[in-house]
């Protein structure tokens, strides 16, 4: 018998709730690839995000993203975000060997 159960690790919480807009800068090799953006806050049972926001396809020009954080407040406690990341594998419909440039993150109440 093995216990699959997965307990996420207890780690420091960031508080952005007085932030607006999650913004960063992106873009793809050949233009196209897929993202999503992924988020987390402490009371999650275990390590499967609590948001999955899409967002739009990379060009191969670079192109500034600005997610609204009220888009998923409803589902993440923004007062206790411990995790964010930026899906962009298979799973959101890549292929192997696509890349994606991402740069400059950056928690504002300036769009």
């Amino acid at each position: 018998t093995t216990d699959i159960t997965v307990v996420p690790k207890k780690v420091e919480s960031f508080d952005i709730s007085a932030y607006k807009y999650l913004i960063f800068w992106v873009k793809g090799a050949r233009g196209g690839e897929k993202m999503e953006f992924l988020a987390r806050d402490t009371h999650a049972l275990n390590y499967s995000p609590q948001v999955k926001y899409k967002l739009a396809d990379a060009t191969t020009e670079w192109q500034k993203i600005t997610i609204p954080l009220s888009e998923f407040s409803s589902k993440v406690d923004l007062t206790k975000l411990d995790n964010i990341g930026i899906a962009f594998g298979k799973d959101v419909g890549n292929m192997t060997g696509d890349t994606i440039y991402l740069d400059d993150f950056v928690f504002t109440n300036n769009p």
